[in-house]
């Protein structure tokens, strides 16, 4: 589904097909750049498993083209730092990266970070930390996933949706639920209902620009001090293993 040409074959970190390809992580981009995206890329290419690790975004510089275009491995790896699927994942970059491939270069594009398994262990471990830093005991709190959603593509609420029904089956926490900025259900809607609660929110965004840090700030606003925000999950370190799964999965 997410390759412009035949796949790659399946391969552990530490073997050489990887040194002789270039990973390449595009981000949607906030405040004219790549974001978060630049520091993920940093630290993956200080482990010396790719030829090439390069940040790129599709709104701000360096662009999608141009990035591609600058790297010399014969096989590219793009990695879609985005928090679901959406129109972004399957339509604009499918589409974009069609017209990359070509003699020589062969680009492969993988799933959206943010729907690999790993980011619930991500997410559990940094919300039950937050609780017990607070002195609260994690089942006392409801566990909010925040996500920006659109009405205009009913896939890009779906991560989210999915991810906060995991922690409801069995998270160990009081409850769970998703929320979202510009589709229903919505956060404000979801703090209202939780009121007088204890609400521990993590937002699904790739980094803390004006939705994963404003908005939130304004939404988890009427909660106070009972409500606790973990931030953008885009920006964990712990993310590169989730960009590293995408790559394996491709």
């Amino acid at each position: 589904m997410y390759s412009t040409k035949s796949r790659a074959p399946k391969a552990p970190a530490t073997e050489p097909a990887w040194a002789r390809s270039a990973l390449v992580l595009c981000a949607h981009g906030v405040d004219g750049g790549a974001g978060s995206a630049v520091a993920h890329a940093r630290r993956l290419a200080a482990r010396g498993l790719f030829g090439e690790v390069r940040a790129c975004c599709l709104h701000g510089e360096p662009s999608l083209a141009d990035t591609v275009a600058a790297v010399s491995q014969e096989r590219v790896y793009v990695v879609p730092f985005l928090m679901g699927e959406g129109h972004t994942a399957q339509v604009v970059l499918p589409r974009e990266l069609a017209r990359l491939s070509g003699p020589g270069k062969t680009v492969t594009l993988c799933r959206p970070v943010g729907t690999g398994a790993g980011l619930e262990d991500i997410v559990a471990r940094r919300a039950a930390a937050a609780c017990r830093a607070a002195g609260w005991p994690p089942e006392e709190a409801v566990l909010a996933v925040a996500g920006h959603g659109t009405p205009r593509h009913t896939e890009s609420g779906r991560a989210a949706l999915a991810l906060a029904d995991r922690f409801r089956r069995g998270g160990g926490f009081k409850d769970a639920a998703a929320g979202f900025l510009e589709q229903e259900p919505s956060l404000a809607d979801l703090v209202a209902r939780h009121r007088g609660e204890r609400i521990v929110a993590v937002g699904l965004f790739a980094d803390d620009g004006p939705h994963g840090r404003d908005d939130m700030a304004r939404l988890l606003a009427p909660a106070g001090d009972d409500a606790i925000y973990l931030g953008a999950i885009g920006t964990a370190p712990e993310m590169a293993a989730l960009i590293l799964d995408s790559v394996r999965g491709a």
